[in-house]
C-alpha cells in the first residue's frame, strides 16, 4: 500500500511539474494527452483517452468524458460538459461503472464554447463534430454536428448565423 501511494505521489508531482497551467484540484486521467500550454481550471475532470491540442483553455468545473479530440486554439467555458457514453441500461456496465457504447466528439481548431454548455453524443450513437471556428453560445445543448464557422444557441442548439469572413481568425503559419 505504501509503495502504491508513493508511486501516486511521484506521478502527481511529475504531472504538476510538466503541466504548470493545470490546477491542482483538476482530475486528469493518465491517458489524456496534454500540451504544455494547455490551461485546465479548478475542479475540472478529464477522462482518457482524450487528445488535447495546443493553446487550449478549459475552464473551472468542466467535465470531459472519453473519447474526445480537441484541436488547437479552443476555449471551453466554465461548467461545461462533454459527454460521450450511452447511459441506457443496455450500454452501462455496473462492474466497471463505464459505458460500453460510446460515440466520439471531435472539436476542430479555433472553436469557442461559452460556459454552461452541454455537448453530447450519448444515446444518439453517432459522432458529433464541432467545425472549425464555430461558436457555441452560453447554455446551449449540442446533440448534432455543427458546421464550420456556425454560431449555435439554445436548447437544443439551433443555427442562428455564421461568423463573418472578416472576423474569422487567420491561421498563423
Amino acid at each position: 500500500m505504501k509503495l502504491l501511494m508513493h508511486k501516486l505521489i511521484v506521478y502527481l508531482k511529475d504531472r504538476l511539474y510538466k503541466y504548470p497551467n493545470v490546477r491542482r484540484s483538476a482530475c486528469i486521467h493518465p491517458l489524456v494527452r496534454l500540451q504544455k500550454d494547455t490551461v485546465v481550471g479548478k475542479w475540472s475532470q478529464i477522462n482518457g483517452p482524450t487528445s488535447i491540442g495546443k493553446n487550449v483553455f478549459i475552464g473551472r468545473n468542466v467535465h470531459i468524458c472519453e473519447p474526445i479530440t480537441i484541436g488547437d486554439n479552443v476555449t471551453i467555458g466554465h461548467l461545461s460538459q462533454l459527454v460521450t457514453g450511452d447511459t441506457g441500461l443496455d450500454g452501462f456496465n455496473p462492474v466497471t461503472q463505464n459505458c460500453d457504447k460510446v460515440s466520439p466528439i471531435v472539436i476542430e481548431d479555433d472553436v469557442f464554447i461559452n460556459h454552461s454548455v452541454t455537448i453530447s453524443s450519448a444515446g444518439f450513437k453517432k459522432k458529433v463534430t464541432l467545425g472549425k471556428g464555430c461558436i457555441i453560445m452560453m447554455g446551449a445543448s449540442v446533440f448534432e454536428s455543427v458546421p464550420a464557422y456556425a454560431v449555435m444557441q439554445g436548447n437544443p442548439a439551433k443555427l442562428i448565423g455564421y461568423v463573418e469572413e472578416k472576423n474569422r481568425r487567420q491561421a498563423i503559419e
